[in-house]
């Protein structure tokens, strides 16, 4: 038996639906690139939240932080 010729018995096209799968998908994730992430929290909702646990909010440090006092051991 003769070895198969290279590329022709071997590589054989993809089929149109097997093709066309691949490019949707890669559409789709290349779209979810695109979406914009909003932030986890607002700057309100982290001061509420330092308020809450006891901290001390300081708005004129790095645009909002919580400050807490440990205890003394």
């Amino acid at each position: 038996m003769a070895p198969p010729r290279w590329p022709d018995e071997q590589c054989r096209p993809l089929p149109r639906g097997v093709m066309a799968g691949l490019v949707l998908g890669g559409l789709l994730l290349a779209g979810c690139t695109a979406t914009p992430i909003p932030p986890a929290d607002t700057a309100e909702g982290l001061q509420a939240r330092c308020v809450r646990t006891g901290g001390w909010w300081r708005s004129n440090v790095l645009e909002g932080f919580c400050e807490y006092q440990l205890p003394m051991p």
